[in-house]
């Protein structure tokens, strides 16, 4: 064979083993769609109509630590009393509003016009008033801290 026929028999054996490569790649990305069965009626029925099986444990067994048996009676007091415990804290962040904001070439000379319960306070990135910490503002919106709980407040038109 001569060498420009090798170069020809070489050249297609090379785009078929790429237009394989290619085929398989777009059917990888893009499969075809199989078609959904049809849906036939399924009767339903309403968990309310059937009733629920319970089962109560009995766990009156020696504790392996204390060596005590455990009473379902102290366990389900320790119960009521975690309960009882929870209290919820009503918090001062739902009573605040952004007014303004006045900038410095600084950020640390950034003060913002908050309004809590009525009363309008002038804090600095750090401030607590009340209870309430500012944590970070721009002229948009600030992000305020009271126990824990942070919320970003939109300035009000």
């Amino acid at each position: 064979m001569k060498k420009s026929v090798k170069t020809y028999v070489l050249l297609a054996l090379v785009i078929g083993i790429w237009g394989i490569f290619l085929v398989r790649l777009i059917k990888t990305l893009y499969p075809e769609q199989k078609p959904l069965p049809s849906s036939k009626a399924i009767a339903y029925r309403s968990a309310s109509s059937e009733q629920k099986e319970t089962a109560e444990l009995k766990l009156n067994y020696r504790d392996p630590f204390l060596g005590k048996t455990i009473s379902t009676q102290t366990q389900k007091a320790k119960k009521q009393a975690v309960q009882k415990a929870k209290v919820v804290v009503n918090t001062l962040l739902d009573k605040v509003s952004y007014q303004g904001f006045i900038g410095g070439k600084k950020t640390k000379d950034h003060h913002f016009f908050i309004s809590i319960e009525g009363t309008q306070e002038l804090f600095q990135v750090g401030d607590v008033i009340k209870g309430i910490k500012l944590i970070s503002g721009n002229a948009s919106q600030v992000i305020l801290r009271q126990n824990g709980v942070s919320k970003t407040i939109k300035i009000t038109q």
